[in-house]
């Protein structure tokens, strides 16, 4: 497309410029060379006293058909509005418009380019947004399953210990249950052979006459068998 406006701006002004020197070569020209013909088919030059008498009026006339290049001149006018007109004509055909339909293509084609530049930037800020969100919600769920799970490790935790104390506390009443039993039943078996010793020796008084050595020598024995009854028991 530019070269065909080159082209055919270099044309118009080639075309112009033929013109503008035929116009000028034209309107330069003197009424004296469109008269040769008449003057080759005049009778013969007259006398040479008349011609020394020509030389003057030949040069008046050469100083008279010299143009002034400030005096307007009509036919140049005409030719250079006729060929401005036709400069007009074909440059509004082959330049101008091919020219203007240019430029607004280009326009059409920036705007679009420039409304698409734009979508993309918001698509691309649009995509940041929902990747920062994105992340951010991450985040939170991280945030809050450290918590849940910090959480459920205290709650166990504090339920083993809260189990574990439990479980000892039972040990130790349980124990303290047996030693009390073991306690009461050795205590028991205690005064069931001392009730037995005491009844044996009682029996033993009661079946004989006794001293008092001899009562003394049974208290002793019966002293000294108290702990051999409870040893051979447990």
């Amino acid at each position: 497309m530019l070269r065909f406006l080159k082209s055919a701006l270099g044309s118009g002004l080639v075309a112009t410029a033929a013109l503008l020197a035929t116009a000028r070569a034209v309107a330069e020209e003197p009424p004296a060379a469109h008269a040769a013909p008449a003057t080759h088919a005049a009778p013969a030059a007259p006398a040479p006293a008349h011609a020394d008498a020509a030389h003057p009026a030949e040069g008046g006339a050469h100083g008279e058909a010299k143009a002034n290049p400030m005096e307007p001149q009509a036919g140049l006018a005409i030719w250079t509005v006729a060929v401005f007109a036709f400069l007009l004509v074909v440059l509004g055909k082959y330049a101008w418009k091919p020219l203007v339909e240019a430029l607004h293509h280009r326009e059409e084609h920036l705007e679009h380019t420039l409304l698409q530049t734009e979508k993309a930037r918001n698509d691309a800020e649009a995509l940041l947004a929902e990747h920062r969100r994105l992340m951010a919600e991450a985040d939170d769920r991280a945030r809050d399953l450290l918590y849940q799970a910090q959480r459920k490790a205290e709650a166990r935790s504090t339920e083993l210990i809260r189990q574990a104390q439990t479980e000892a506390e039972a040990a130790r009443d349980r124990a303290q249950r047996e030693i009390a039993t073991a306690r009461d039943q050795a205590l028991a078996e205690i005064w069931t052979r001392t009730a037995d010793v005491a009844v044996s020796v009682a029996g033993k008084v009661l079946a004989k006459d006794l001293g008092d050595d001899d009562r003394r020598r049974l208290l002793d024995d019966a002293i000294r068998s108290l702990p051999e009854s409870g040893g051979a028991k447990a």
